[in-house]
C-alpha cells in the first residue's frame, strides 16, 4: 500500500482512453515505483511528429528482438483514415444536397412563375376594379407566405422523420444521442421563403407594364 498524490486533473479525455473508468497517468520514469515487480499488462502510447516513421522503427525493433507486433497500432494513421472517410462522405453528401436544392429551386421557380403568368387576366380584372399597386404587392406577399408555409408544413415533419430513421440505423454501429440539427432547419426554412419570394418578385415584375385592357382581351399567353 502506498499513498498517491494527485497533481492535477485532465479536463479533456485523451484519445484512445475510455471515459467510463478512473485512470491515473504517470510519467514513464515512475513505472517501477508505481507497479513494482507485479506483472501487469501494460499499454504504452507515444506522441511523435512523424507517426509513420516512428511506427516503422518500432516494428523493426520488435521484429529484431523476436517480439510480437500484433499489438502495435498507429492510432494517428487510423484517425487520418477516419478523417478522410468523413471528408469523402461530406463531399458527396453536400454535393447531393446542393444538386437536389438546385433542382427543387428550379422546379419552384418554373411552377410559380408559370402560374402567375397564367393569371394575367385575373390580375388585370382586379386592377380594373380598383386594386392598387400596394394592394397587389400585399396580395402577392400573402400568397408567398401561404406557399412557403404549405411546403414547410409537409417538408419539416418528413425531414425530421427521415432524420430519426437515419439515427436509428446508425445507432447500431455508433452509440450517440438523437438531436435535431436546428441550424440546418433554419437554413432550409430561410431558403424556402427566399426562393418563393424571389420567384414571385421576378414574375410580378413582368406584369407591371401590362395594360389591363389588353390583358383582358387575351385569352391565352
Amino acid at each position: 500500500d502506498y499513498t498517491v498524490t494527485v497533481g492535477g486533473t485532465i479536463r479533456e479525455q485523451p484519445y484512445g482512453f475510455s471515459s467510463t473508468a478512473m485512470m491515473f497517468f504517470y510519467p514513464f520514469s515512475m513505472r517501477d515505483r508505481v507497479m513494482g515487480e507485479a506483472a501487469f499488462e501494460t499499454d504504452y502510447r507515444f506522441k511523435t511528429e512523424d507517426h509513420a516513421a516512428a511506427f516503422a522503427q518500432m516494428t523493426n525493433v520488435l521484429e529484431q528482438r523476436g517480439l510480437p507486433t500484433y499489438r502495435l497500432n498507429d492510432r494517428a494513421e487510423g484517425r487520418e483514415a477516419v478523417r478522410m472517410m468523413v471528408l469523402v462522405v461530406n463531399v458527396f453528401s453536400y454535393g447531393f444536397i446542393i444538386l437536389i436544392s438546385l433542382i427543387a429551386g428550379a422546379n419552384v421557380f418554373n411552377t410559380i412563375s408559370t402560374s402567375i403568368m397564367l393569371r394575367r387576366r385575373e390580375f388585370a380584372m382586379l386592377k380594373s376594379i380598383g386594386l392598387g399597386e400596394r394592394g397587389f404587392r400585399r396580395m402577392m406577399h400573402y400568397e408567398c407566405m401561404i406557399y412557403g408555409a404549405k411546403g414547410l408544413a409537409l417538408g419539416l415533419p418528413v425531414s425530421l422523420l427521415i432524420t430519426y430513421i437515419i439515427y436509428r440505423v446508425s445507432r447500431t454501429a455508433l452509440e450517440q444521442s438523437f438531436y435535431i440539427p436546428w441550424y440546418a432547419v433554419v437554413i432550409a426554412v430561410g431558403s424556402v421563403f427566399l426562393v418563393v419570394f424571389a420567384t414571385m418578385l421576378y414574375a410580378t415584375s413582368k406584369l407591371r407594364g401590362d395594360n389591363p385592357i389588353d390583358a383582358l382581351k387575351n385569352e391565352a399567353i
